[in-house]
C-alpha cells in the first residue's frame, strides 16, 4: 500500500528504477557467491537485503512525500527513551540493590537453552554477573538476550536523538548513562562519539569557548577512561573478547581476497571459520569460539564488493555527503553506524535494514525532504 501510494504521487520514476536495478546487481553478486561455493540461497536472505530494503526505501521517501520526514525515527527514539528508563531503575532496583525478586522466568537459547529471571515482565537479567577488580557487576541487557543487542537497539536511538532530532538534554544523558551500564565498547564507543561531535560543535559556536575547551576535554578523557576500564574488564574476563575481534577481522579480510567479488555467500561460515586461529575451533571437546563479530567484515567476505558497494557503502557516503550539502547533521548517524557495523554483528536486523533504506531514499530526488 505505501509503495502504491508513493508511485502514484510520483511523476518521474526514473531515478527509483534505477536504485531497484542497483538492488537487483546486489542481489545478485550473492545469490551468485553463495552457489559458486556450495551454499544454498535461502529466501529469507533474498526477503531481508532485497525486498524489505525496497519497502524501507519507498516506505521513507512515502513519509518524506507527506512532509512527515524521520516520522519513524522519531518515534522509535522516543519508545526506546521510555524502556531505557524503565531498564535503568529496574536494573539498579532489581540487580543492583535486589530489593525486588524475580517474579517469572523465561527460557532462552542464546549459547545454550537456558533460563533467566524476569522481573514484572519489564525487565530480565539474562547475562550472569562478571567481576571486575574484586567487584561483582551485572549487566543491563533490559529485555534482550545480551547486553551488546540492546546497547545496539540505544545506541541508535542516541544517535537519532542527537543528530536527526539535534537534541542534547536529559533524555540525551539518560540513554547515554543506559548505555554505559550495558558494559558494551560499541555502545561506549558511540556515547564518545556523540560527546566528542555535539561538544565540538557546541564549542565552535559558543563564546565562551575557553571555559568550555577544559569541561570537553575532562569529559573526553573520562569517556577515554571508561572505554579503557571496559576494555581492561573484558580481558580479566580471559573471554579473549579484543584478540577475537582483531583474528575476526583477519579472518574476513583473507576469506574475501580469496573471492573479492562476489563472496562467499552470506551465510557460508565455512571458509571464515577455517581462516580463523586454529585455537579457536572447537576439538576434543573444546567448545571453541568461531562466532564472528564484525558485521562489515562479514559483509565484505560474504558478499563480496559488490554488495558491500551498493548495500552497504553507497547509502552511508549518499546520506555523509547529501547531509553536509544540506547542512544538517545526519551525517553523525553514518559515522556512528560505520562504527557500529565494524565491531558488531547486526548487518541483518530489520532495525539496521531500515536505516540503510533511510539512507538511501536520500538517492531519490535527494533536494526534496530531509531536514
Amino acid at each position: 500500500m505505501t509503495m502504491s501510494l508513493y508511485f502514484v504521487n510520483q511523476q518521474n520514476i526514473l531515478p527509483e528504477i534505477v536504485l531497484i536495478f542497483f538492488l537487483i546487481c546486489s542481489c545478485a553478486a550473492m545469490y551468485i557467491g553463495t552457489v559458486l561455493n556450495g551454499g544454498k540461497f535461502e529466501f529469507n536472505t533474498f526477503y531481508t537485503y532485497f525486498v524489505l530494503l525496497i519497502v524501507f526505501i519507498l516506505w521513507s521517501k512515502y513519509l518524506q512525500s507527506v512532509e512527515m520526514n524521520n516520522y519513524l525515527l522519531v518515534i522509535f527514539r522516543k519508545l526506546v527513551t521510555v524502556y531505557a528508563g524503565v531498564s535503568l531503575i529496574m536494573w539498579l532496583v532489581c540487580s543492583v540493590l535486589k530489593i525486588i525478586q524475580p517474579t517469572s522466568s523465561i527460557f532462552i537459547s542464546w549459547g545454550s537453552i537456558h533460563p533467566v529471571p524476569v522481573y514484572l515482565h519489564l525487565y530480565a537479567q539474562s547475562q550472569e554477573p562478571i567481576t571486575f577488580l574484586g567487584f561483582e557487576a551485572i549487566r543491563n541487557t533490559g529485555m534482550f538476550a545480551e547486553a551488546p543487542m540492546y546497547s545496539f537497539v540505544l545506541s541508535i536511538a542516541l544517535l537519532v536523538h542527537s543528530f536527526v532530532e539535534k537534541k542534547m538534554n536529559c533524555f540525551t544523558i539518560l540513554l547515554m548513562i543506559t548505555i554505559i551500564t550495558t558494559a558494551s565498547t560499541t555502545g561506549t564507543l558511540v556515547v564518545l562519539l556523540v560527546l566528542f561531535i555535539r561538544l565540538s560543535e557546541l564549542m565552535i559556536r559558543s563564546k565562551y569557548r575557553n571555559m568550555l575547551v577544559p569541561i570537553t576535554v575532562t569529559l573526553l578523557v573520562s569517556g577515554f577512561i571508561l572505554l579503557v576500564t571496559v576494555v581492561i574488564l573484558k580481558i580479566l574476563q580471559s573471554d579473549g573478547s579484543v584478540s577475537v575481534r582483531m583474528d575476526d577481522f583477519n579472518a574476513g579480510y583473507i576469506t574475501w581476497m580469496q573471492h573479492p567479488l562476489f563472496g562467499i555467500g552470506l551465510f557460508n561460515d565455512g571458509p571464515l571459520i577455517s581462516n580463523m586461529n586454529p585455537a579457536r575451533w572447537p576439538y576434543l571437546g573444546h567448545v571453541g569460539n568461531v562466532g564472528f563479530s564484525s558485521g562489515f567484515m562479514k559483509i565484505l567476505a560474504g558478499g563480496g564488493l559488490i554488495f558491500t558497494i551498493i548495500f552497504l557503502i553507497c547509502p552511508v557516503m549518499i546520506n555523509f555527503l547529501i547531509s553536509i550539502r544540506r547542512k544538517n547533521m545526519f551525517w553523525g548517524v553514518s559515522v556512528g553506524l560505520v562504527m557500529i557495523i565494524s565491531i558488531s554483528l547486526v548487518q541483518n536486523l530489520y532495525l539496521f535494514i531500515f536505516l540503510i533504506g533511510w539512507m538511501w531514499s536520500n538517492f531519490i530526488n535527494p533536494k526534496n525532504g530531509g531536514n
